[in-house]
């Protein structure tokens, strides 16, 4: 808060980065709301100023998965099969690196924000032995 005070720009990364590096990824979310709460303004506010634009979209980007991990991939996996084609490395990386858990409440986000649930979208988007891996693993 004082680096922001004093625009002091370095001073800012390296509180930032002491944050980023060595609080519990789980805490963070707790951590930037307190900080919009004393501040009136979101962090991602603060880091396009102290930062820049082309830092401020790296770290908007974490501060999305940060605060809602299912919407975050519920885009994500929207923007693999908007459009012309399907972006299958995307939906790969994303079905396989996500549990159980994860992928349920990704469905419902997907469907609250898309329209429809992920199994819907795998049968549209996808074909044959494929299509089939990608929905046993949405439903074990």
């Amino acid at each position: 808060l004082e680096s922001i005070e004093n625009d002091d720009k370095q001073a800012f990364k390296l509180r930032l980065n002491d944050v980023l590096c060595n609080r519990s990824w789980y805490l963070l979310p707790d951590i930037f709301d307190a900080f919009e709460n004393q501040n009136g303004a979101d962090l991602s506010v603060y880091v396009r100023k102290m930062l820049g634009a082309k830092i401020s979209e790296a770290f908007t980007a974490l501060f999305f998965v940060l605060d809602e991990p299912s919407a975050f991939y519920a885009e994500e996996i929207y923007a693999a099969v908007e459009g012309f084609g399907t972006k299958d490395s995307k939906l790969q990386q994303i079905f396989s690196q996500r549990c159980e858990e994860d992928l349920m409440s990704i469905d419902s986000v997907y469907k609250k924000m898309f329209g429809k649930k992920l199994e819907k979208m795998i049968k549209e988007e996808t074909s044959g032995k494929y299509r089939d891996l990608l929905l046993a693993i949405l439903k074990p």
